[in-house]
This record gives structure tokens, sequence and C-alpha cells, in this order.
């Protein structure tokens, strides 16, 4: 149930949140992105994705599946769509139901080592997704084609598959419409932003649709802008294509049930980012960031499902800066207040109240044991979970950086920490990497606590406070901030440090990541329990 705020009347400008991406253990290796979600007959939630080695150069993708019959909470193990072929690297699937309930769609296309984008496909099943008809190409066989939207089915029956190609002689993408009238068999495809004409690339065309009204969203520009056009016809006319907002990526969207359109996209930063319209895309509401990848990494794509009015399954991945490693996550979208089935909304109050759209992450290491998944990434040493805590990799003595990105150069960690046999955890700030950040660390059996900064590998100690001891055995918060050139630390609950940088320091301390530092030798544990990221 979506509650109205008293200070948001009317709800038309209410923000679009998320809950936090919750990690698909279980669900990929190595490089799982640009997924795509639909709802059978049953309520079950039906996931596809492509699977790799990485992004794209290895070439080596093929698609898999998983369902959910509780709403996202519990996933199935994998399964094959369509199997790895030598050669052919199938990407960016996506899925939808017909209008009877009885078929389900897929898109996808493929790229070669010698063609990027070889052919928009789509194929058919009529038994959930078990088994799947022999593929048919969307695009009439155009020298390059590419899609990475579901297929909508229209009142009559005619499906429409947007896809991005180039005909013969063209240097620029175009947003092409295709159209079949016998089940996708065959289609007929004609262009609808022709980008040659333009002299830039349109791409990644996304096409939701509303009785028999269309909303085509794409990236105009490559990486410039959103672009987006209005049929209310069907998609016979169209609105003069424009650009919408800055951002890039598959811009994947979702039509709700009260008329609001969420569109799901890359930011600047590579961040997952949403934006929302509840006229038809004439304005739009300010971005909200949904998740964060590291530091050089990117979102990898997202998909929008409505599964209760007023609540959106979404399925999102991102990936690390060497694009080798890509994680599945999956949230729930909402405005105003209201409980999902993977955790609370909260509307404009609560949000202020809490500090929630400033929060980044925020664990207490509910995960299977092993490495930390992204946004997580680590700087220095190894670091793993064990039975809910953060510890070392190994007691070697050797000082363990697990740190995210925030970015933004202000931000806050607070961490509970216990030890033995030594201490020498901490809180990173303006972690930019192992040679240039801000430290504040428990030391000398807990008595000395420290702010250091290191610059270009040089640690050089800025504050020393004693009186506050952090004994062995239990746990202790620990926290640390940076607003401005003035950095506080704070242990349990009392601040001991408070200090200005120097204007050097502060123009050369410019990271945006923060963490936590562990540091065990043989003998002895560092653990960390609990860590909250903010802006």
């Amino acid at each position: 149930m979506t509650l109205r705020q008293p200070d948001s009347p009317g709800g038309s400008t209410r923000t679009i949140r998320a809950t936090k991406p919750t990690i698909a253990y279980g669900q990929d290796t190595q490089h799982s992105a640009f997924p795509g979600v639909t709802r059978l007959p049953d309520g079950t939630l039906y996931v596809v994705h492509r699977q790799g080695s990485n992004h794209y150069t290895n070439r080596d993708g093929f698609l898999r599946s998983t369902t959910s019959t509780d709403n996202g909470r519990t996933w199935s193990a994998p399964a094959t769509v369509v199997a790895a072929s030598a050669g052919t690297d199938y990407r960016d699937p996506s899925v939808s139901l017909s209008r009877t309930g009885t078929t389900l769609y897929l898109t996808y296309f493929k790229g070669t080592t010698s063609v990027a984008a070889a052919g928009s496909f789509f194929r058919s099943s009529a038994d959930n997704g078990v088994t799947w008809s022999a593929e048919t190409r969307i695009d009439a066989s155009l020298p390059s084609s590419a899609i990475t939207a579901p297929v909508v089915q229209l009142s009559d029956n005619t499906l429409l598959a947007a896809h991005y190609s180039k005909s013969s002689g063209d240097t620029f993408d175009s947003v092409w419409l295709a159209r079949s009238t016998d089940g996708g068999a065959t289609w007929t495809s004609s262009r609808l932003v022709n980008g040659q004409a333009a002299g830039r690339d349109y791409q990644e065309p996304y096409l939701v649709q509303r009785g028999s009204a269309l909303f085509l969203t794409f990236r105009w520009g490559n990486n410039a802008s959103i672009g987006a056009a209005l049929s209310t016809d069907s998609g016979t006319t169209w609105s003069t294509p424009a650009a919408a907002f800055t951002g890039s990526g598959r811009p994947s969207s979702v039509w709700q049930a009260d008329d609001t359109i969420v569109v799901a996209f890359r930011d600047g930063s590579g961040r997952f980012a949403m934006r929302s319209t509840r006229d038809r895309g004439a304005s739009w509401l300010p971005p909200s960031i949904v998740q964060t990848p590291p530091k050089g990494g990117q979102s990898t794509y997202a998909s929008l499902l409505e599964t209760t009015p007023g609540q959106v399954f979404t399925v999102l991945a991102a990936e690390d800066p060497t694009s080798t490693e890509s994680r599945l996550a999956f949230a729930y979208l909402g405005s105003g207040a209201q409980v999902t089935p993977l955790g609370f909304v909260p509307g404009e109050q609560d949000a202020a109240r809490s500090g929630y759209d400033q929060l980044v992450l925020g664990t207490t290491f509910q995960q299977p044991n092993g490495a930390l998944p992204i946004p997580w990434w680590t700087g220095n040493g190894a670091v793993t979970v064990v039975d809910g805590v953060l510890r070392s990799a190994s007691a070697d003595n050797v000082a363990d950086h697990a740190v995210l990105e925030t970015s933004s150069p202000d931000h806050r960690v607070e961490a509970d920490f216990a030890w033995s046999g030594q201490a020498g955890f901490g809180l990173f700030l303006r972690y930019t990497d192992a040679g240039n950040y801000l430290l504040f660390t428990a030391e000398t059996g807990g008595v000395n606590l420290r702010l250091y900064k290191a610059i270009g590998g040089t640690l050089t100690q800025l504050v020393l406070a004693t009186g506050k001891p952090v004994n062995a055995g239990g746990f202790h918060t620990l926290a640390a901030a940076v607003r401005s050139g003035t950095v506080t630390a704070a242990v349990n609950g009392e601040t001991i440090i408070h200090f200005d940088l120097a204007s050097a320091d502060n123009s050369a301390l410019t990271g945006t990541a923060a963490g936590v530092k562990v540091n065990e030798q043989a003998g002895g544990t560092n653990q960390c329990r609990r860590v909250v990221v903010t802006t």
C-alpha cells in the first residue's frame, strides 16, 4: 500500500525511491549483466540475463534465466536459455508476456569479433520458458543491428520490437521499429528516429505501452542524453523525438498504473539512476541514485516491472573497472512510504529524518562466506566474510583495505570492530588507492587513536588522541567524517578528533571512496560486523 505523505499534496511530485539492492548470491558468476524481467501468469518472476567472462571483448556470452515464486526473496538455480556458441556473443536479453499470458517473448542480439551488432533476434515459449522456438531475425538482415528491449503486443496482437541498426552505407545508428502480425514468424522494419540524417547515434531504444499509447526512450548521441518520443495511436504517428535529460546506457522504463513512467539509466558517473515523469515526458523529476558501482566501473543495466500498483520490482547489475566482474542485484522502487518484499521504501518525511537519500550502503555482512560483492572493492591485501563478520583473508599482518565508491569527497563512515592480539583496524575517508587516503585507526593495544594522511604513498600522522581506549574483546563503534576539509572522528558516540586539513592536503586528498581497514596477525583477529557509509 502506498501512503500519501502529508507534505506532498497531490502526489505527482513525490520522489521515486528504492530499497537498497540485494545481491543475487548464487545466481551469477564472473560477468552477469544486461537483465530483463517479466511475470508469469501464476505470479512467478522470470529473469533473464547475459552470462560471460567479461563485458564483451571475449565474445562468449550466453543467456540464462532464474525464477522467484516469493516476489524476489529467493531464486531458483539458473537455467540456460540460449547456450554458448563458439565465436558468437549472445547479448542483452529481454523478456515479456503476451496479453493472454500464454506466450513468453524473448529478444536478444548477437555479436562477433568482426561484427559487434550482428542481428536482432526473437524467440517465443508456450511453456513458461522451459523450451523456446527457433530464432527468427527481426531486422531483415541489416548490416548492423542490435536489440536491448522487450517486445510489446498491441490490442490487435501485432508485435512491436524497437531495435537500433544501420542500413547499408550508414555511419550512425538509427532507432527502427519492427512489426510482426504472425506471432513473430516474420517482421518488417522501418526507421523511426534517423541518426544518419541527424549526424548522431540513436541507440538502445526501449518501448513501453499503456493502451494505445507507446513511450519510447533511447540513447541520444551515444553518451550525451536520453531521448524520448510519444505515440498515442499504437505507433502510427509519433511526437518529435527530443533529448529529455542527461544520461547514458540503456534507458529501461516501466509505465505504471497511475500513469507514472520511470526510466532507469546510467548517469555520468556510471551509477544506476532513475527519473520519472507524470505527464508523459513533458517534465521530469530530479534523478535518484539506486546503486553506485566501484570507481571506474559502471551500471550494466536494469529492468523494471510493476508487480502491484505503485510497486516496481527491479533487477539490476553493476561491473568493476576491469569489466570482468558484474553482479546481479534486486530491488523495489516506489513513491511514498511502503513495505516491499525486499524491504522498506521510505516516504519523504521518513527519508528526511533518517538521511535515507544520503545512504550509500549499510551492511551487517549477512552473506555467504567469502569475498565481498560489488560495489565493494579491495584497495590493498584481501578481505573475507566469515559467519557475518568481515576479516582479513589471512593473518599475515598486511593491511587489508575494503572500500566503496560514494561519488563525493565529503562522506561519513561508521563501523563496529572487535579485536584480539593486535589492533590496527580503522576507517578510510577520501580513499583513492593504497597510497592516497585519510585513515582513522586504533593502534597500540587500542589506546592510541590516530588520524593519518597518506599522499603519494607517504603516511603522516595528523592527530593523536588518547584517553578513550578501544579495549580488546567486545565490539566498539568507530565513526569518521570529512566535510569541506574538516575531519571529525568518534569512538562509541563520543567525538575525540576535530581537525581542519591544511589547504594543500585538502586539495591533494580528493578521493571519493570510503571504507574499512582490518589488519590481522597470527594469533589475533580483527572483526568488523557492521558498516554504514553516507554522503
